[in-house]
Protein backbone atom coordinates (compact mmCIF):
# COMPACT_ATOMS: atom_id res chain seq x y z
CA UNK A 1 0.00 0.00 0.00
CA UNK A 2 3.21 2.13 0.97
CA UNK A 3 4.80 1.58 -2.26
CA UNK A 4 1.86 2.71 -4.47
CA UNK A 5 1.01 6.13 -2.67
CA UNK A 6 4.84 6.39 -2.72
CA UNK A 7 4.27 5.48 -6.78
CA UNK A 8 1.96 7.84 -7.06
CA UNK A 9 3.24 10.82 -5.47
CA UNK A 10 6.36 10.55 -7.45
CA UNK A 11 4.59 10.53 -10.40
CA UNK A 12 2.45 13.74 -9.90
CA UNK A 13 5.75 15.06 -8.90
CA UNK A 14 7.43 14.31 -12.58
CA UNK A 15 3.90 15.34 -13.89
CA UNK A 16 3.80 18.95 -12.08
CA UNK A 17 7.69 19.36 -13.44
CA UNK A 18 6.36 18.70 -16.96
CA UNK A 19 3.68 20.68 -16.76
CA UNK A 20 6.07 24.00 -14.99
CA UNK A 21 8.60 23.33 -17.40
CA UNK A 22 6.38 23.07 -20.69
CA UNK A 23 4.96 26.62 -19.31
CA UNK A 24 8.02 28.13 -19.52
CA UNK A 25 7.72 28.90 -23.82
CA UNK A 26 4.85 31.41 -22.72
CA UNK A 27 6.67 34.51 -22.23
CA UNK A 28 5.17 35.68 -19.25
CA UNK A 29 6.43 32.27 -17.46
CA UNK A 30 9.75 32.68 -18.22
CA UNK A 31 9.94 36.31 -17.45
CA UNK A 32 8.89 35.08 -13.89
CA UNK A 33 11.57 32.62 -14.09
CA UNK A 34 14.11 35.03 -14.85
CA UNK A 35 12.64 37.56 -12.19
CA UNK A 36 12.75 35.00 -9.75
CA UNK A 37 16.66 33.67 -10.17
CA UNK A 38 18.00 37.53 -10.62
CA UNK A 39 15.97 37.56 -7.17
CA UNK A 40 17.64 34.60 -5.40
CA UNK A 41 20.89 35.83 -7.09
CA UNK A 42 20.78 38.97 -5.82
CA UNK A 43 19.69 38.15 -2.30
CA UNK A 44 21.96 35.21 -1.98
CA UNK A 45 24.71 34.74 -4.42
CA UNK A 46 25.83 38.51 -5.18
CA UNK A 47 29.46 39.35 -3.71
CA UNK A 48 29.09 41.94 -0.88
CA UNK A 49 30.61 45.36 -0.91
CA UNK A 50 30.56 47.93 1.93
CA UNK A 51 30.96 48.13 5.55
CA UNK A 52 27.98 46.02 6.81
CA UNK A 53 24.74 47.68 8.06
CA UNK A 54 25.42 51.20 8.02
CA UNK A 55 26.96 50.92 4.26
CA UNK A 56 25.30 52.91 1.73
CA UNK A 57 23.99 51.21 -1.01
CA UNK A 58 24.00 52.69 -4.75
CA UNK A 59 20.84 53.15 -6.06
CA UNK A 60 21.19 51.16 -9.42
CA UNK A 61 19.94 47.77 -8.02
CA UNK A 62 16.91 49.63 -6.92
CA UNK A 63 15.89 51.22 -9.87
CA UNK A 64 16.23 48.13 -11.99
CA UNK A 65 14.49 46.00 -9.18
CA UNK A 66 11.44 48.57 -9.82
CA UNK A 67 11.72 48.45 -13.42
CA UNK A 68 11.77 44.94 -13.58
CA UNK A 69 8.60 44.97 -10.94
CA UNK A 70 7.30 47.50 -12.99
CA UNK A 71 7.25 45.57 -16.08
CA UNK A 72 5.94 42.67 -14.75
CA UNK A 73 3.01 44.39 -13.30
CA UNK A 74 1.95 46.05 -17.09
CA UNK A 75 2.43 42.91 -18.20
CA UNK A 76 -0.36 41.18 -16.62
Amino acid sequence: MIEAALYLTGRSLVNATRRRVARLRQPKYLIGLVVGALYFYWFFFRPRRGGGLGAVASPGGEIVAVGLLSTLVLLK
